[in-house]
């Protein structure tokens, strides 16, 4: 099977480059995330700066917390690669699922106690789904 690596970019063949499944996937998946992320982010900053009473210091922990979900990406991918090789692709749902449960339990401690730690760890669960996802499309 020959390939045309065609690499101007026209109307046309961004048309047709939205038509394709796993880019409407991608992009709903990017999308409905960013809500999600944004709407959970903009509430933990709140929630601790109640606790913290400091501003900088509420928004340099929750970057500090955020920091886990680089790795959590990563390995998710790596985890949802090995069980795609393995010919189950039911288990890249799992582990975005258990990801999600694991790390949201996680984040709720977190949001509660502002313990740093719990948001390292919460992140990096709930961004396995992230890197797990990614990989599938």
């Amino acid at each position: 099977m020959v390939q045309d690596y065609n690499y101007k970019i026209t109307p046309n063949s961004l048309i047709q480059l939205v038509k394709t499944k796993t880019v409407i996937g991608i992009l709903a998946s990017v999308f409905c995330s960013g809500i999600a992320t944004s709407t959970l982010s903009n509430w933990a900053i709140f929630s601790l700066n109640l606790q913290i009473n400091n501003k900088m210091l509420t928004i340099l922990v929750c970057i500090i917390a955020g920091i886990g979900g680089i790795a959590g990406a990563v390995i998710g991918g790596e985890l949802g690669d090995m069980f795609s090789d393995n010919e189950d692709p039911r288990g890249r749902i799992k582990i975005s699922v258990i990801g999600i449960i694991v790390g949201s339990i996680f984040l709720l401690g977190f949001y509660q106690s502002a313990f740093i730690i719990l948001g390292v760890i919460g992140n990096f669960f709930v961004f396995f789904s992230r890197g797990s996802v990614c990989n599938l499309f």
